[in-house]
């Protein structure tokens, strides 16, 4: 019933706001107070507008919930039909807000025609409860409608606060959710609403609120509050509701949407606590809500998984977990790190065992998400991120090996130092669940990972056996890992992930090669690592859909090769420099000039994929092994600007080919040709140096390359000094016919 069609009804009713020292304004159909007036429980807008018959009623406890439970199920059912994915909540809406307006009309009626006594008072505050209790589905839905936080807040905070948590909470909550200063100081939310005026009245009455309900209602608003980017009032919500579930929910044995609330309590403090950039709190509830979801919603029997009883989201869970894992290995806490992944590892074992039991009973498909192949893909993944966690700890190891041949002393906090006197106290133990589970034939089961049982051989950072020890065990892991890893991201299919772990494979064995002592241990680990990834370039991967892939690809070859070049250059040197006569043999030269222009055939490959498609003539081919490819160097001269992020690996892969063609050694064809070889590829390093002081000349006076150059001055410099000394050399070798490694 309109204004319009009551104006008898609503004159009376404003005649005796009048007496109450209020007024109602038509034009903006809403009601304000005079000075000293007390506005608690004001009559609304919408009591004023009356309900169906003008009188509105009262809903004794039992209709009201039964009521209620029907708009529960209808939004419950909500997305059932994809064409009109909210209709059952809008139809639970238009239920909610008939039930508001005939107890919002009879509250208010009641409230301005002086209904008195204790009775009339207590189905007031009835009304009121039960308000606040519609307002906070109505906010719900509004929320899970995508309509916005405005609205989801209107509902929630202004409709049901004050009914669930007292005035004083709501006033609070209200004035900082405009960003009223003055609420900064003061006793804390969690303090007015705990200890403070709780609404709520007597249990059986009809005027209690489920604590479900107070929960959900935090939840929701702190979310809401949070996309409005007021984080500091959505975290004290979110604290409220914690407390709640703390001091009430336990006493009153909360049940199983209690404790489905509280995990999301705790995946709110983790998003939160992560957009207001505190990763070490967001780490913290993140850990916490993943232990809740697997003691809730993984049931065992037996050290099997309980299909029918199990409701985890295992790839959801395992994706958390890996994220959990990745923060603590970016952190240093490898042992942490290590834990989370045998845990995800443990998941894919006991949901894989779970999907082939059931193919074998024939049930294929009954385990609703989850499937062998799916669960093979999710354990890829683990095996992976827990291959780059063993890495990382291989690269602490040489990073403090590398100390200590240096002589530098080093804190047990710094790198791998770190894991003698860390106590491995964890956030949360994931074997609790976890520990008894049998484990499938390709995967491993729950325990404590290869770091926790070889962090024994760690004796100290000034202890180099210990070190050498422990980097060769996370070695042996990290490809195991590995291996596992490509058993399922196959080359066909999985392009990137496969490179990427072949490439994750070859820094392995190049961190390796630092912890061996002898030349030709070096030579051959470094041979491994090229051997990883040389193969895929014969594989028919696609340049121009993958061609940053294939960069990296190209660049760690020949970077490959130049360090293989570098270790047999320092062995000859280190001859020469012991015995001043020694004269370098055939085969120790035809070796270097092997390994140099493998590198310089890489690095141009490298560089070729800058050109332009179009700037390439059509028989155009890098000759491999070639001392003399003048067609390579023009081509790959003629690009003078790339992206500024590559700009530093682009001026860096021209100064490498430089300076390797000018350590190239007599060898080619027989000594009357050699020395010409070694000239033409001193022409081309001389050329190539005096390509790149152009190239850095033209970025600079283009500008906007200010940062690279400056980043690329030492080996600048050296272009320069090389510019001015190789001709000397070029001299030298034409004339005195000399023999040595070069200078760059």
């Amino acid at each position: 019933m309109t204004y319009d069609e009551n104006e008898a009804r609503a004159d009376r009713m404003i005649d005796k706001l009048q007496d109450l020292g209020l007024t109602f304004d038509p034009k903006t159909n809403s009601v304000t107070a005079a000075e000293g007036v007390e506005v608690d429980s004001l009559p609304s807008s919408i009591a004023l507008n009356g309900a169906a018959d003008g009188q509105g009623r009262w809903y004794d406890a039992d209709e009201f919930e039964s009521k209620i439970e029907v708009c529960d199920d209808l939004v419950a059912r909500t997305g059932s039909d994809p064409k009109k994915p909210f209709q059952e909540s809008y139809e639970a809406r238009k239920k909610l807000e008939e039930m508001r307006v005939e107890i919002e009309t009879k509250r208010c009626l009641a409230m301005v025609e002086g209904d008195k006594g204790k009775e009339g008072k207590k189905l007031i505050k009835v009304a009121q409860t039960q308000v606040g209790r519609l307002e906070y589905r109505l906010g719900k839905i509004a929320l899970d409608c995508e309509e916005g936080s405005v609205k989801c807040l209107e509902h929630i905070v202004h409709g049901c606060f004050s009914s669930m948590f007292g005035s004083e909470a709501f006033s609070r909550v209200a004035d900082m959710g405009e960003g009223d200063e003055k609420c900064k100081g003061g006793k804390k939310l969690a303090e007015l609403i705990m200890y403070g005026e709780v609404g709520g009245g007597e249990e059986g009455q009809g005027c209690s609120v489920p604590v479900e309900e107070k929960v959900d209602a935090l939840n929701t608003a702190a979310i809401a509050y949070a996309n409005r980017e007021k984080l500091d009032l959505s975290l004290e919500l979110l604290e409220v509701a914690e407390l709640l579930y703390t001091n009430i929910g336990k006493e009153k044995k909360g049940g199983p949407r209690l404790e489905r609330l509280h995990t999301s309590t705790l995946f709110f403090f983790a998003q939160v606590y992560g957009h207001a950039q505190n990763s070490r709190m967001s780490c913290l509830y993140c850990a916490r809500t993943t232990h809740r979801q697997l003691t809730q919603s993984v049931k065992l029997e037996g050290g099997e998984l309980n299909v029918e009883e199990t409701s985890l989201d295992v790839e959801d869970w395992v994706k958390n977990v890996m994220t959990l894992a990745k923060y603590y290995h970016n952190n240093g806490e490898n042992r942490q790190a290590e834990h989370c992944l045998a845990a995800c590892g443990a998941i894919c074992c006991l949901f894989t065992n779970a999907a082939k039991r059931l193919d074998d009973e024939g049930r294929k498909g009954a385990f609703e998400g989850v499937s062998v192949k799916s669960m093979e893909a999710v354990y890829g993944k683990v095996e992976r991120e827990k291959g780059e966690v063993y890495l990382g700890v291989l690269n602490s190891c040489s990073e403090a090996l590398l100390y200590k041949q240096a002589g530098i002393e080093r804190g047990k906090g710094a790198g791998v130092g770190r894991l003698a006197g860390e106590e491995h106290v964890l956030v949360v133990d994931y074997g609790e669940v976890l520990g008894e589970i049998s484990s499938g034939k390709d995967f491993m089961e729950f325990a404590d990972g290869e770091l926790e049982k070889k962090v024994e051989n760690f004796v100290g950072a000034n202890d180099s056996k210990g070190l050498y020890e422990l980097g060769k065990s996370m070695f042996l892991a990290a490809n195991g890992c590995i291996e596992r890893a490509l058993k399922f991201f196959e080359l066909d299919g999985f392009v990137t992930d496969h490179v990427e772990l072949c490439l994750l494979r070859a820094n392995a064995y190049k961190v390796l090669s630092l912890f061996e002592a002898e030349e030709k241990r070096k030579q051959a680990m470094n041979l491994k690592r090229v051997q990883c990834i040389e193969g895929l370039m014969g594989a028919g991967i696609n340049e121009t859909a993958y061609a940053g892939l294939i960069k990296t690809l190209v660049h760690e070859i020949g970077s490959g090769y130049m360090d293989m070049f570098d270790l047999k250059s320092e062995r000859v040197e280190g001859k020469t420099k012991r015995d001043p006569t020694y004269v370098i043999k055939r085969a120790e030269a035809s070796k270097l000039n092997e390994l140099c222009m493998q590198a310089v055939y890489w690095f141009s490959y490298f560089l070729k994929l800058y050109v332009p498609t179009d700037s390439i003539p059509k028989d155009f081919e890098l000759k491999k092994g070639a001392v003399d490819d003048k067609a390579a160097d023009t081509v790959l001269a003629k690009i003078y600007f790339v992206d500024v992020d590559e700009t530093l690996g682009y001026l860096a892969a021209h100064f490498k080919i430089a300076r390797l063609l000018s350590k190239v050694m007599q060898d080619f064809a027989g000594e009357d040709l050699g020395k010409e070889n070694v000239v033409k590829a001193l022409k081309r390093s001389l050329s190539r140096f005096d390509f790149i002081i152009r190239c850095a000349a033209a970025m600079d006076k283009k500008g906007g390359y200010g940062e690279c150059i400056k980043d690329f001055q030492q080996q600048l410099e050296i272009c320069k000094q090389m510019k001015e000394l190789l001709p000397q050399k070029i001299d030298r070798v034409f004339h005195l016919n000399a023999q040595f490694l070069g200078a760059a």
